[in-house]
């Protein structure tokens, strides 16, 4: 039946692409994010691999959990995540679909603790850089989008689950099926096509040309992260299009890091940066000393009212031997335990 909706709508899709098609069960990416942690995430097609990138740089500075209440330590810690996340934006033009492109070497090495460490010995702690500075070809360009929601879960047996899904941009495709009432969505915009703009403004990513057979880009980074003992620590992921790494980057450390419940990890004002335009967008209700304090490094900044980004997590605190679990005040909702 919904064959017959999209190809009255204009679409191509048939019975033999749905009969042809074969789901992909791969592997998850498995890290050691300290030695006592361990991140498990999405590989590519989706930003998973950009996600551990952006925790592997900020994980092993030297921040203590009382840095949030220092001016000085603050700022440093915004200015260093701002620049891991143009770093991260840079690598994330060489995504593709790796069933079609061969991407083991270059995850591998983007996801490993050397290249971390190589990246924060190009991170200045008192001056930003143009584009070019972190490996961007200014052809590639970013895109943003709005259709995703997210979900998670952990049971009553310690078993977690990271779910994020979406139709790409808000309403997808803006038809809805007469008979089904399907909302269809417009998954090929995130796709590629070369010399020609996409949907949002934005310029090709060779990796990410459409093909047969082919999975698009997708910013989708779910999160669980385990103690060594493989106890749930966070479950953790978004909707927001290219700010779901960045946000869920933000909410992974505010709680590792610094100590913040997850609550407070969530609902705590975020900032963001694609790289290009090379500017930071900020809510705005961010703190003020510290955006002066990056405009002194030298980023152009920019107030959004809508963060753009909504993060659903749960966390295990230790004190208590409780799950909390938070929706995003940006959003609405509320968690439901037992």
């Amino acid at each position: 039946m919904f064959i017959h909706e999209i190809q009255n709508k204009g679409g191509i899709l048939t019975r033999d692409d749905l009969r042809q098609y074969k789901l992909d069960f791969s592997e998850s990416i498995v890290v050691n994010l300290t030695d006592e942690l361990i991140g498990y995430t999405s590989s590519a097609p989706s930003s998973g691999p950009i996600l551990i990138f952006i925790l592997n740089i900020l994980l092993d500075y030297n921040f203590s959990r009382n840095s949030l209440n220092s001016s000085e330590s603050v700022s440093l810690f915004y200015h260093r995540l701002i620049e891991a996340f143009k770093f991260a934006f840079a690598k994330r033009t060489e995504l593709g679909d790796p069933l079609k492109i061969n991407l083991k070497q270059f995850i591998s090495n983007l996801i490993s603790k050397e290249y971390a460490k190589s990246i924060r010995q190009k991170i200045h702690d008192e001056k930003t850089f143009a584009e070019e500075y972190y490996g961007y070809n200014t052809s590639k360009r970013q895109s943003l989008s709005g259709g995703t929601a997210h979900i998670s879960i952990v049971d009553e047996h310690g078993d977690a689950l990271a779910i994020t899904s979406t139709i790409n941009t808000y309403f997808g495709s803006m038809i809805v099926g007469a008979q089904t009432g399907i909302i269809y969505n417009n998954e090929m915009d995130d796709f590629s096509i070369a010399n020609k703009i996409n949907y949002h403004g934005f310029s090709a990513s060779p990796n990410n040309y459409i093909g047969p057979g082919k999975r698009p880009v997708s910013s989708q980074s779910p999160l669980i992260i385990v103690d060594k003992q493989g106890n749930i620590r966070q479950v953790l992921g978004a909707s927001g299009g290219m700010k779901i790494p960045t946000s869920v980057a933000q909410v992974a450390l505010l709680n590792l890091l610094f100590d913040k419940n997850i609550k407070e990890s969530i609902d705590h004002p975020r900032i963001h940066h694609h790289l290009s335009p090379n500017e930071i967008i900020f809510e705005e209700t961010f703190d003020q000393n510290i955006l002066n304090e990056l405009r002194r490094r030298g980023h152009k900044t920019t107030c959004t009212s809508y963060g753009g980004s909504v993060v659903q997590g749960i966390e295990w605190r230790l004190q208590e031997k409780q799950y909390w679990a938070n929706c995003d005040i940006r959003k609405g909702g509320n968690p439901y335990g037992y």
